[in-house]
């Protein structure tokens, strides 16, 4: 086409991310883990405490109007929502996952679990899985408390979640929840104590977003 001004190439960096499929990337996220576990090895007693791992999703808007994948997010976004599963220890992000803009939250799970996995094998002795009203996977709690992870995820203040906190001599109201959250960085329990998790927290427990295990 003698007449035409420009001739379409794709960019070497699209060329290039196109040659990877799914499992060479999550081939290249436990390599790199491998190596971050070797570091951890490297530190002191205490680090190895506890594990505190981190689930939460970030919409990716996207202007396209036929990107394989995309949706439509909670907010009315065209895009995609990845899943970033953290150790929050460090601020490492362990593993991402891109999703569609409407993902489904059980997409979580098996990345958390192979997170406990990593960690399990770097040394920690004790295990916490955090994450808000999406991650709390009623399915899974029980085995994973039988396991003796602890975890903290926001949960739905139903009505009838309500009655059986009052029925148990729990108070549950809107109060207090974003202090809580300054103070504590999750939806928990009352400011100036400790966060409720799966020991149990003394005191009375406040917040529509309130629970940990056993709650």
């Amino acid at each position: 086409m003698p007449s035409a001004q420009r001739i379409p190439d794709p960019t070497t960096a699209g060329d290039f991310c196109r040659r990877f499929d799914e499992a060479d990337v999550h081939m290249l996220m436990d390599a790199i883990n491998q190596t971050r576990v070797g570091v951890w090895k490297a530190q002191t007693d205490d680090f190895f405490r506890e594990a505190l791992i981190d689930a939460d999703g970030s919409i990716a808007e996207t202007r396209g109007e036929c990107k394989e994948g995309m949706g439509l997010s909670y907010d009315g976004r065209w895009g995609y929502h990845p899943l970033i599963v953290s150790l929050s220890n460090t601020g490492e992000p362990l593993y991402v996952v891109n999703r569609s803009g409407a993902p489904v939250a059980r997409s979580a799970r098996p990345r958390i679990w192979i997170a406990r996995a990593l960690c399990r094998q770097a040394g920690f002795r004790r295990i916490t899985f955090r994450g808000d009203t999406d991650f709390s996977q009623t399915a899974h709690l029980d085995r994973w408390h039988g396991q003796g992870i602890r975890f903290i995820f926001g949960y739905d203040a139903a009505p009838t979640l309500k009655q059986r906190a009052d029925g148990a001599g729990f108070r549950v109201e809107n109060t207090a929840v974003r202090a809580c959250e300054r103070r504590w960085g999750h939806r928990g329990c009352v400011p100036g104590q400790r966060p409720c998790d799966s020991a149990g927290a003394t005191g009375q427990r406040q917040g529509t977003d309130c629970a940990s295990e056993g709650f």
